[in-house]
């Protein structure tokens, strides 16, 4: 914000300008943990403004350092929208498919193909990193990050005879 002769006010340095969107935490002491907040609405911050928010939900945050090549992973909490567009997003240009058990993905052309449409907290799967650039291999690492709800505690594992890939937070 600005004094009334357009220099800058420093009792409001750091604090949110006309137009920006606030964001939220909500601490839950019992658990000594910090969860990232999404409001039912956002509203653009303006002075002297009072706004309702109807629910303010906790999610959990999650970031994943990914080497080059084959990493293995789990979550525990995905966004509601869990498709594997939206999840893995944030890797486009750097991920080449992911494998579950039994189904698999793989990204080209800027589509996803395959049966592996949607990830799972109770599953695990292989992520293959990897990036070509005129047929020669770039070696690099990235993190996949997001936010979801909260785990459950009492997640049931139904595995079966053989070999199981499974999340466990």
């Amino acid at each position: 914000d600005f004094d009334n002769d357009g220099v800058p006010d420093p009792w409001s340095e750091g604090y949110l300008l006309s137009g920006d969107i606030p964001t939220f935490r909500i601490y839950d002491a019992s658990e000594d943990m910090v969860y990232e907040a999404y409001p039912s609405d956002n509203y653009p911050f303006s002075a002297n403004q009072v706004f309702f928010v109807n629910t303010l939900e906790g999610q959990l945050g999650y970031e994943l350092d990914l080497d080059d090549e084959i990493n293995l992973i789990s979550f525990y909490t995905l966004p509601e929208d869990n498709s594997i567009s939206t999840v893995m997003g944030g890797l486009i240009d750097n991920i080449s498919s992911v494998q579950g058990a039994g189904e698999a993905a793989w990204y080209a052309n800027d589509n996803w193909y395959g049966d592996l449409t949607d990830l799972d907290i109770k599953s695990g799967y292989w992520v293959r990193m990897d990036e070509t650039n005129d047929d020669q291999y770039i070696d690099y690492a990235a993190t996949l990050s997001g936010s979801g709800f909260p785990y459950n505690v009492n997640q049931v594992y139904d595995l079966h005879v053989g070999a199981n890939l499974v999340s466990f937070p």
